[in-house]
């Protein structure tokens, strides 16, 4: 039972993995996709969320932005979020690309 609550705990999971080894955040799988790529493509918005913040704080030590990394076949995080119609990621994601490029017009928008 503890197992699946911690399976269907994405953000937990990710807690518990940057406190054991912060840097394996980074880490990408044979598709080149990283967690943030498959919180993104499986709806996951807290997951996100705390990738995006512990990327932000400084928290993890980042290679490239978190954002606009592509995958092995060349898909973004948000990219991977529209093709698997995670209408909440999109929007999550939109503004957080926003926010981190000071762009109020876009900010206005989403």
């Amino acid at each position: 039972q503890q197992y699946t609550q911690l399976k269907n705990n994405a953000t937990l999971l990710l807690h518990l993995l940057v406190r054991h080894d912060a840097s394996s955040i980074n880490a990408t799988d044979t598709a080149g996709r990283s967690a943030f790529h498959w919180a993104a493509h499986c709806g996951k918005l807290g997951a996100a969320a705390y990738l995006a913040s512990a990327h932000a704080s400084g928290g993890v030590e980042s290679h490239g932005d978190l954002l606009t990394a592509r995958d092995a076949s060349g898909r973004t995080p948000l990219d991977r979020a529209v093709r698997s119609d995670q209408p909440v990621l999109v929007h999550f994601l939109c503004r957080l690309y926003a926010e981190r490029n000071n762009d109020h017009l876009f900010l206005s928008l989403v």
